[in-house]
Order: C-alpha cells, then structure tokens, then sequence
C-alpha cells in the first residue's frame, strides 16, 4: 500500500489487517490509544496513565533496548528511533538507502539519537531466515554495514528473493570477520526464535505494517521524506531537555 504524501509502506496481507486500521497498544502498561486514523499515518501516542518509567518497565515490547547489538549509537542517548521492519520489504530498503544516512550523520553520530532495529518478520520464511543473517552479522558487531548491504540490494517496489547464498554473500561484502561462524549462526534455532518472538511482540503492539518508527511518544508510518524524520527527532530531543 502507498500513500505519496503521508509516506511508503509494505503492509500485511488482509487477513492480518483490522478494518484496516492500526492498534497499537501494550497488554501489561494500558492501552495505547492512537491519535491517527488509517495507514500510512504519523500520529502521538497517549496514555490512559502516565507514561512514567514504572509504566515503562511494564511495557518491554515498547521500550528501547539501548543494549540491543542491533543498534547504531550511544546507549546513553537521549532519543531512541526505533524501526520494526523486515528484510525483504521493498520500503525499509528505500528508509535505509536514502533516510537513515543523513539521520545518522545529523544525529546518532553526534550522540543526540540511538538508532535500535526490530524484526518483523512478514513475508514468509525468508523473511525469517533473513532476519536471522542480520543477528549472526550483529554477534560479530557489523550490524550497521550488513543491514546496508542487505537493503542496497533490493531493486524495484517487489519483495527480493533471499535464499541463503545471497545471506552469505552480503556478509562477506559486509565485511563480517568469522565466515563460518556466521554460516553456523545462519542455521542457529536459538536466532531463528528470536526472530519469531521479535514478530509476535510486534503483533502485540499492533505492528501490521513495515517500516514503522517510534521516537518518543510520536509514530511515523512508512518511509517518510527525512524532513519529516528531523522534525519528529528535533521535537523529541527537545521533550528530552525538558524532563
């Protein structure tokens, strides 16, 4: 599904849709309740009660990691962006080709930002075997530079085929240090549920969509123009002074 001004986005088969609409919420801190409409959508997240750091431990789906190996930036930043995506969505390849640079040059680098990556793993098995490559890559520490590598080679508006070859080659381009290791982590069962329980907590949220982002309480949908990425972050940055 596509929406030129409000932004791009691969959505989920219909059967996984709910009248179209998104349901973001997190069963063990209250309900979430959306101030957007359908997707694509940039919206606010509000509470029922305040989203204090005791809610904020209740709810682990939703928060930052910061520890995450799958994550550019400092831990003690005070901004997160978070991205649920999948491998194979045409949409997070065009964020990670023309957006996240620019977002990593004008924020992480200078510590400002922490960016954190989720799985969502919508598009069949490969889906899941590809997110499994980006966490062997991530053991190894080249999370930044196989993600890159993997979405600067999808072409088109078409979910790529990513067979285990490919999964291999994009590590060796991607510079990750033990091959072997990693080809044994590529048929890790331990990884491979991870994956799967990345997908399940993303379902949790409401997550039926990709790419999707969170900085703060604010919500974008889809591959937004990084304009609209620097105002989100910079009134972020500025609720985080004012804490």
């Amino acid at each position: 599904m596509l929406n030129k001004k409000a932004g791009q986005g691969a959505a989920m088969p219909p059967k996984r849709r709910f009248r179209g609409r998104w349901i973001l919420y997190a069963a063990a801190a209250g309900r979430l309740r959306p101030s957007f409409s359908s997707w694509p959508f940039e919206g606010r997240v509000g509470m029922r009660r305040p989203w204090d750091r005791h809610h904020r431990r209740q709810a682990p789906w939703w928060q930052p990691t910061r520890g995450s190996p799958l994550g550019i930036g400092s831990k003690d930043a005070p901004v997160v962006l978070i991205e649920w995506a999948d491998a194979r969505c045409p949409y997070c390849a065009l964020f990670t080709q023309e957006t996240l640079p620019t977002l990593l040059k004008d924020y992480v680098d200078s510590g400002k930002v922490r960016f954190e990556f989720r799985d969502v793993a919508m598009f069949g098995e490969q889906s899941v075997s590809a997110g499994t490559g980006i966490r062997a890559a991530a053991a190894q520490e080249p999370f930044h530079a196989y993600l890159t590598t993997l979405y600067g080679a999808a072409e088109g508006h078409e979910h790529p085929d990513l067979p285990r070859e490919k999964l291999i080659e994009f590590a060796r381009t991607a510079g990750v240090p033990d091959m072997d290791r990693f080809e044994a982590d590529l048929g890790s069962e331990a990884l491979r549920q991870a994956v799967l329980a990345s997908t399940t907590d993303a379902r949790r949220l409401g997550v039926t969509g990709v790419p999707l982002f969170l900085a703060g309480d604010r919500v974008l949908s889809g591959a937004q123009p990084v304009e609209v990425f620097k105002q989100v972050l910079d009134e972020a940055l500025q609720a985080a002074e004012t804490k």
